[in-house]
């Protein structure tokens, strides 16, 4: 019943499947029972759950006895190996194959690639421990035997600045017990190592916080050293000019997922990567800012406000807001590569030099302005709205309830400071009206007016929104009044975006140009069209949009696409201690968080709800910040963080090898970043020259990948697999030498080889061991490829009715 109500396509689907007469039962889950249960996990009876699920199935007859008896030869014939062909182990095997395929199957990806590999790919980072590292453990050390406490090696492992970042562990309540009566001892030991906890002071003067942990240490290498400080949103699988600026030699980054067993761990990397990245976009030569002035030193710029005359101020910044009918439908980047860079990535100068020609033949057609003595500026967004006349733009620019409800002021005050935004921005569109209506008097034009007028064609966040929810609903005309309201939902959250402190100070750098200007470039540089048709397209099928109207989908489409973009810092509490007079005193300092979060609800500087679980998950599933997500195990199972993610990190190994997948099958879902990345290198621009520039170019692209893929290949080809490419799904492990864990993840690993065999058995852990033990690598390799049981489903004759039906998951 939920997945009817709630899960769009497949929704449909179930209701479609129910209706059929010969259909008695439909079950529609990706696992509907755990695969494998350890011994130390009394919630959870594999064997259990497989039986009740087949008694309800099969009914409690003879068939379900002959399943049991198959259940237990194939055991005994497991425990007798080597088998073969004709063997008691595989005749039971191929009895329950028969019998389970009439009720159940299941598809997985490991048959679907060329190296059987399921697109997997794994790196385990031995980090080298530093001295910074080994003061942390020292001082962890000393505290615990202070206070008594037990063994701090995992704690300190997992994290750095331990007393900093613990919240309810018996470390840090025996820590506070002590520091109340007796806190002599505590007070020496910190003083005498008073470099291992969280310096405060240079925190605020934006100096170098060392990470002090090896895995932290490797997650900033994969993460913040990669480059990725610079960016405000991901680079897009397919873009359509060579990437620029900051963008230049970034290459296909990926988001980072990251898991631990600690509930301090996803706060401390939340806090911690966040720092580093905002230091690296703040800090440059001689610059005296200080961490908590970052909000009075740099004030929002792209803002509508009075002049000192009362005007409205900053009409520039309003024609990157509002989408241009005309410059959207007569200048597209994507369609500027295909005609002149033939299938490959067209370069920045060749495409606005295009672009400068056909905006110049645009400005032809305008009135050329009255003569004077200087450029007038008013040109820059006034030619924006002359270009508007004739369209549906005017009347829907004066359709008030469109601002109200785009633009109220944001809850977070170092964002927009006016005193009524909506009515202030009313002010602002009626004389962009003005302007529309031919009624405003102009001065010459500036020299660089078609080049400006390019770069809004380009890269202005309202005009490339609405060519990106046009290609979703070709239906639509380019000035729908419901096109254009989407597109001002979205470039609105780029404004919100780009009025974050730390986003102003990072795209100022070294650019003389006014700001709004320097956010056309930043958003050329970072092909923010390519972005932008690669997300609508994602979220048309995850929002569950795909059957809906076409207002409907540029409804809900824009409305997730602007959640993600607005998305203001949070904050993590780290307490500050320091020993003075005797005693341990303490109090709260917020680190702002932004490029990393964890997962969960979130609060800014003044405690108020900044967004919800599901909010940060949305902003994970979308190509803007957060680039890092760290979670405990209540984001292992269920959830999907696969959109522009295709890198889990095992900060802790699990104690299941079925986790170890969970956790990877979040992001090896449908359409994931790997597989649309690779889509891209193998079909890409070249395909899309043989497109007729209509609708949802990545939809093509699949399209060409499906008719490409080898005979017998399902759907998991090219949706959930394709490996046509150098993408793949990343397994991360960062590892201590020596460390147990290094033994741990080959028992793991040969978990992963040898839980498939064990399937629907009792004392699942027990057949393992023994099997593992006792049996040589090339006879687990032979029994792994030959004798787990396949529920691969048959292949499908036209029609639904009496057939298997195979609803295929995310996992499975």
């Amino acid at each position: 019943k939920d997945l009817i109500q709630n899960r769009g396509e497949a929704g449909q689907l179930a209701q479609g499947l129910f209706s059929q007469p010969d259909v008695k039962v439909l079950l529609l889950s990706a696992t509907p029972y755990r695969m494998l249960s350890l011994d130390h996990e009394t919630d959870d009876n594999h064997y259990e759950d497989l039986i009740q699920t087949l008694r309800f199935l099969t009914g409690d007859g003879p068939e379900m006895d002959a399943i049991i008896e198959d259940i237990q030869t194939f055991r005994k014939g497991l425990i007798g190996l080597p088998g073969g062909e004709g063997s008691d182990a595989d005749k039971a095997r191929e009895s329950l194959h028969q019998n389970l395929l009439r009720v159940m199957c299941r598809t997985e990806r490991v048959g679907m690639t060329h190296n059987r590999d399921s697109m997997l790919a794994e790196s385990v980072a031995e980090s080298t421990l530093q001295v910074e590292d080994l003061n942390q453990a020292a001082l962890a050390e000393k505290i615990a035997q202070i206070v008594g406490a037990q063994d701090t090696i995992e704690y300190w492992k997992s994290g750095p600045y331990l007393l900093n970042f613990m919240k309810n562990y018996d470390l840090r309540r025996r820590f506070d017990a002590w520091a109340e009566t007796d806190p002599g001892p505590l007070v020496n030991a910190l003083r005498q190592a008073r470099k291992q906890l969280l310096d405060f002071d240079s925190l605020d003067g934006y100096q170098e916080i060392l990470p002090a942990n090896a895995r932290l240490r490797t997650l900033f290498e994969d993460t913040v050293e990669s480059g990725s400080w610079k960016l405000l949103w991901l680079p897009p699988s397919l873009p359509y000019s060579r990437p620029m600026g900051n963008y230049r030699g970034i290459g296909q980054v990926t988001k980072s997922l990251v898991f631990s067993s600690w509930n301090m761990v996803p706060e401390m990397i939340a806090a911690l990567c966040s720092y580093e990245a905002e230091r690296r976009m703040v800090t440059r030569r001689g610059n005296p800012i200080r961490y908590s002035e970052l909000s009075e030193a740099f004030r929002p710029l792209m803002r509508f406000n009075r002049g000192r005359d009362g005007s409205p101020a900053g009409m520039a910044a309003l024609a990157c807001l509002i989408p241009s009918p005309t410059l959207a439908e007569r200048i597209d980047p994507l369609e500027i590569s295909l005609r002149l860079a033939a299938g490959e990535p067209i370069s920045q100068k060749a495409l606005l030099a295009d672009a400068i020609n056909s905006c110049q033949l645009l400005l032809d057609t305008l009135p050329p302005g009255n003569t004077g003595s200087r450029p007038d500026e008013r040109w820059y967004w006034a030619a924006v709205a002359m270009l508007g006349s004739g369209s549906r733009l005017g009347n829907w620019c004066l359709d008030h309830n469109v601002w109200d409800s785009l633009f109220k002021t944001p809850a977070d005050s170092s964002v927009e400071t006016t005193e009524d935004t909506a009515t202030i921005f009313r002010e602002h569109i009626e004389r962009f009206n003005i302007a529309i209506d031919g009624k405003l008097e102009l001065g010459p034009r500036p020299n660089d007016l078609a080049k400006i007028m390019a770069e809004l064609a380009l890269a202005g966040p309202g005009t490339c929104a609405l060519r990106a929810l046009k290609r979703i609903s070709p239906e639509l005309t380019y000035d729908n009044p419901e096109l254009l309201t989407g597109a001002t939902r979205i470039s609105n959250g780029f404004r919100t975006l780009f009025n974050i402190p730390a986003s102003i100070a990072l795209l100022r750098r070294g650019s003389g140009r006014r700001y709004w200007a320097t956010t056309l470039q930043y958003s050329l540089d970072g092909n923010i069209q390519a972005t932008l048709d690669e997300q609508t397209h994602v979220l048309l099928e995850s929002q569950g949009l795909m059957n809906k109207t076409p207002g409907e989908r540029v409804i809900g489409v824009s409305e997730a696409l602007a959640n993600s973009l607005s998305l203001l810092p949070s904050r993590v509490k780290v307490e500050d201690l320091r020993p003075r007079r005797g005693k341990i005193q303490s109090k709260d300092v917020n680190i702002r968080c932004r490029f990393a979060l964890r997962f969960g609800g979130l609060s800014d500087d003044r405690d108020a709800s900044v967004a919800r679980a599901d909010t940060v998950r949305e902003a994970f599933n979308s190509p803007f910040r957060p680039f890092v997500l760290a979670s405990t195990s209540v984001g292992q199972e269920g959830l999907d963080f696969h959109t522009w993610c295709h890198r889990v990190v095992h900060w802790n190994l699990p104690s299941n090898p079925v986790d170890l997948e969970q956790r990877e099958g979040r992001i090896h879902r449908y359409k994931g970043h790997a597989v649309r990345k690779n889509i891209a290198e193998r079909f890409g621009l070249r395909s899309l020259l043989e497109w007729d520039n209509k609708g949802d170019p990545w939809v093509f692209m699949f399209d060409r990948a499906v008719e490409a893929r080898a005979p017998g290949m399902n759907d998991i080809v090219p949706y959930w697999v394709f490996d046509e490419g150098e993408a793949k799904i990343e397994r991360r492990i960062p590892l201590l030498p020596f460390s147990k864990e290094v033994q741990k993840l080959e028992i793991l690993k040969r978990g992963l080889v040898l839980y498939r065999l064990v399937f629907g058995q009792p004392r699942q852990e027990e057949l393992m061991a023994f099997l593992a033990a006792n049996l040589g690598e090339d006879t687990i390799d032979e029994a792994t490829r030959t004798l787990p049981i396949s529920l691969e489903p048959p292949a499908l004759a036209a029609g639904v009715g009496g057939g298997l039906v195979s609803v295929v998951g995310g996992d499975s």
